[in-house]
């Protein structure tokens, strides 16, 4: 909490992107203390959508859209399925070499049932 707090008094003073990606943490965070998680997930997606659609060619907020999908707010890939491949597959058109976006498609598409599509985008 006492990072969260010093990343948003610092951030007053950020512009574009890095500005968003404190408010996109500190509402990621909202959701793992909120009693009823459903609406600040909610608003972390809608927060995500958002930046995607000011900030189009950063893979990090694509990313983070994908793992989203997840129940789960701080999910690091493992636990998504079909619903995040499209998110994925959009950030890795920005960055086809970005490991993080590789690899969690690769758990997606295994937990999509789609196994040889995993070992397709294991082997890239």
């Amino acid at each position: 909490r006492a990072a969260l707090a010093a990343a948003e008094r610092l951030a007053a003073t950020a512009v574009g992107a890095d500005r968003r990606r404190v408010d996109l943490r500190v509402r990621q965070s909202a959701v793992r203390t909120a009693p009823d998680p459903g609406p600040a997930l909610a608003a972390y997606r809608d927060a995500l959508a958002n930046a995607v659609a000011d900030f189009p060619a950063d893979v990090e907020f694509r990313l983070l859209q994908g793992l989203a999908t997840s129940r789960d707010p701080f999910e690091h890939g493992p636990g998504t399925g079909a619903e995040a491949i499209p998110f994925f597959e959009r950030a890795a058109a920005l960055a086809p070499d970005h490991a993080a976006v590789r690899a969690c498609l690769v758990h997606a598409r295994l937990n999509a049932g789609q196994p040889a599509a995993a070992l397709a985008e294991a082997r890239h």
